[in-house]
């Protein structure tokens, strides 16, 4: 039996499958990590034509089918292409990187109508923001919450002398939080930051995520930054994840 799908979704990826077919990466409303194939979409008169581009949102319709690895897609209705944002080239490469990190981190199936509307919040966001770095930061804190390895740069994670964290701003990988020097040797892979990162990071961590994008609050060297996050991601996953989106800027 065979599940009708209609729902918003946000276009990821998309990759050539055979003569003139794509399968596409959608990060949709109701049903999370979806990948559909969309039969035609390489022909020259086909009706898809420029619009299964990255960071596209759209409403799709499409028959799930549970013996299918990949579902078809039966209709396509453009909501919003994000043409300002996908020319903006100081802005969208901090977009990009969040679709890529959905993609790498992130299950097919397990669709959450709040994550999708935090995500296109996000995007708004970026869209708007003086510090578009602030937009992607913002994100992965967030998005480690939400895969169950919230970091913390308060407290000392083994809870001794939090006095010590005003000597010694070290990070532990293994643990999301910071270390005092009497736990230094329990905390595994660590990282350092200072305490001007510091600062920032537990700012932005109590900001709102719908005034994020208005905030004239920043850190000059955001690249180390998120290099650090990304490298916590990637040992909480056991993964390596890669913002290929930011090689040029990082």
């Amino acid at each position: 039996m065979s599940e009708i799908i209609r729902t918003k979704a946000l276009i990821l990826q998309a990759i050539r499958w055979q003569d003139s077919s794509k399968i596409v990466s959608f990060y949709t409303e109701e049903e999370g990590l979806v990948k559909l194939i969309v039969r035609g979409a390489l022909r020259n008169k086909s009706p898809l034509a420029g619009k299964l581009e990255s960071l596209s949102e759209v409403s799709v319709l499409y028959y799930k089918k549970d013996t299918r690895s990949l579902q078809i897609l039966k209709e396509l209705d453009m909501i919003d292409p994000h043409h300002v944002l996908r020319t903006d080239y100081r802005r969208y490469p901090f977009v990009l990187a969040m679709l890529e990190l959905i993609r790498a981190t992130l299950e097919e199936g397990h669709g959450d109508v709040v994550f999708y509307r935090f995500l296109m919040q996000m995007i708004s966001g970026t869209e708007q923001s003086a510090h578009p770095e602030n937009m992607l930061i913002f994100f992965m804190l967030k998005l480690t919450s939400y895969l169950g390895f919230k970091v913390d740069f308060t407290d000392c994670f083994g809870q001794k002398h939090p006095q010590c964290l005003q000597e010694i701003n070290t990070f532990s990988l293994n643990e999301g939080r910071r270390v005092c020097t009497d736990c230094y040797r329990l905390g595994g892979y660590l990282e350092r930051f200072d305490k001007s990162e510091l600062i920032y990071l537990q700012n932005l961590q109590k900001s709102h995520y719908r005034r994020i994008g208005l905030s004239e609050y920043h850190h000059r060297e955001w690249k180390p930054i998120i290099g650090k996050l990304l490298r916590y991601i990637n040992l909480q996953l056991e993964t390596e994840i890669s913002l290929h989106s930011l090689e040029m800027m990082l």
